[in-house]
């Protein structure tokens, strides 16, 4: 499973609307782009370079403001941001012990939108909307939990919830609407072995 990560051998860019962030910092709108880097030593004689950081951030950042094609000419941007993100590896036998919260958030966003919003310690259940309905993240359950998602079961037509107590959602609620997925195993089954070693 990829989450997020930090080393100095890849420091923030801020040009121009492009900047390298912490995905659980990150906010994004619907043009967001993802781009992943190259290990260290990159490919074609180009030690230091990284392609995706040092070329395509400078052709998407091209894309969305503006540019001068060959002819001379002012080519208008088509507007939008993206997000430069960077990931490592859990290692299986240690997700449970070191995936957080805002990371199980980040990817059940990635798996079923095209966006994503950070996790947010205020609420007690994390919510997006998606095509079919709604997704929802719940970390804890207790009265509270089941509260909000019954109610959000009873606002949507399709209510995907993703919980570390999948069993004691299914128990407390009925609604045939309510899809329960476990936590992180969900995440492990999508990504499979070779993502999650």
């Amino acid at each position: 499973m990829a989450v997020g990560t930090n080393d100095a051998h890849h420091p923030p860019l801020s040009k121009e609307g492009i900047t390298e962030v912490p995905f659980d910092e990150v906010i994004m709108s619907e043009s967001t782009v993802f781009l992943p880097p190259l290990k260290k030593g990159g490919r074609g004689g180009f030690p230091e370079k990284n392609l995706c950081r040092d070329v395509c951030a400078e052709r998407v950042r091209r894309v969305i403001n503006g540019h001068e094609n060959k002819k001379g000419e002012m080519v208008a941007g088509l507007g939008g941001d993206f997000a430069y993100l960077r990931a490592t590896r859990i290692p299986k036998g240690r997700v449970y012990e070191n995936i957080q919260d805002a990371q199980v958030w980040l990817a059940l966003q990635l798996i079923h939108l095209e966006t994503f919003q950070p996790y947010s310690m205020k609420k007690t259940v994390q919510t997006a909307e998606f095509d079919h309905g709604l997704i929802a993240y719940c970390a804890k359950v207790n009265a509270d939990t089941l509260a909000e998602i019954d109610r959000l079961a009873a606002d949507h037509a399709e209510v995907i919830v993703y919980s570390w107590q999948p069993a004691l959602l299914r128990q407390h609620l009925p609604a045939t609407n309510l899809i329960v997925e476990a936590v992180p195993a969900f995440l492990l089954n999508r990504f499979g072995d070779s993502h999650a070693t």
